[in-house]
């Protein structure tokens, strides 16, 4: 055992010198005074000299003999793996509200007013004027007494079907075709001279009662005698010798249909017209909401630049 002086008392506690002389150092401690110089070996004071040595290898030691004492650096490194992790969160969730934003802003700015692109179905109401044209046609029938009203009720709902393509090409408008389906004229025509020839076959009844006609006068006896005396059936001579109750398909296709360039904004459709219709241009105010459209007549616009007149005129997205 070599003296070593630099190391007194003053610079251990009690533990630290029990453990550096576990046989009586208890009574060592207490026998020592204070400032007093303590012993150690070759080995102890050499570890003693190296500051630094004793110095980095102190930590480790005592975390390693006391677990307690080494629980604070790794609370603090768990606390700033932690703290690292949550930021890294933050970040990723603030940069994917951002982009969200962003994207939906841009969906606004650029395909919100193009948003009519698509195939949409109008039906236009052909019941008045299948009514109308019927009516003055029966007023030439001697005493047919029968009003306009009595005719439109015996109508059914008779509808055409138009056709409205928007093919988006730029942020405001595109290309535009619509078209009468003409599958939908005709049976709309059909339906339209059927109930016509409901009301014509009632007509004739009357009058052949008023007659004194005695035998049946019910619908498949006066068919029977219209038959007999048109030579076809009143369906077929009421479309061939009767008035017009429909404008023909090739008139309504020239008066509607065609194709050329839309513009979309601010609440405006503009419509210009390079086939079918040229050189027309057509200003209509529009509500999209979801699956439909609404046309209404712009300000300053003719009424006959709508569905012959009809407006508002309600579309229907097909897909």
């Amino acid at each position: 055992m070599l003296e070593k002086e630099g190391f007194a008392r003053d610079d251990f506690t009690k533990n630290d010198f029990t453990e550096d002389h576990p046989a009586g150092g208890d009574a060592a401690w207490d026998d020592l005074a204070p400032g007093e110089a303590v012993l150690y070996d070759d080995g102890e004071a050499g570890a003693a000299e190296d500051g630094s040595g004793a110095a980095d290898s102190s930590a480790d030691d005592w975390a390693a003999d006391d677990p307690a004492a080494g629980r604070v650096p790794m609370a603090n490194t768990a606390r700033k793996s932690m703290g690292r992790t949550v930021r890294g969160t933050l970040r990723c969730l603030l940069l994917l509200t951002v982009g969200a934003v962003c994207a939906f802003w841009a969906y606004v700015r650029f395909f919100a007013e193009g948003g009519m692109a698509g195939e949409w179905t109008a039906s236009l109401d052909m019941r008045e004027q299948a009514a109308a044209s019927a009516f003055c046609w029966l007023q030439d029938i001697e005493q047919a007494s029968v009003s306009l009203e009595e005719v439109g009720a015996s109508m059914p709902d008779l509808t055409i079907q138009v056709n409205l393509t928007l093919r988006k090409t730029s942020r405001l408008g595109g290309n535009f075709q619509c078209n009468i389906s003409p599958e939908s004229y005709e049976a709309c025509r059909q339906a339209a001279y059927e109930a016509f020839a409901g009301i014509f076959r009632e007509i004739v009844a009357k009058r052949l009662h008023m007659a004194g006609y005695v035998e049946g006068v019910d619908v498949q006896s006066v068919e029977a005698l219209a038959a007999e005396a048109f030579g076809m059936p009143t369906v077929s001579y009421l479309m061939e010798k009767g008035p017009a109750l429909l404008p023909a398909l090739e008139e309504m296709q020239a008066r509607y249909g065609g194709s050329g360039v839309y513009e979309a904004k601010d609440g405006i459709l503009t419509r210009h017209f390079t086939e079918g219709q040229p050189d027309t241009v057509r200003t209509e105010s529009y509500i999209r909401q979801g699956s439909s459209l609404v046309l209404s007549k712009g300000a300053g616009s003719d009424v006959r630049e709508g569905l012959f007149g009809q407006h508002p005129v309600f579309y229907t997205k097909n897909r």
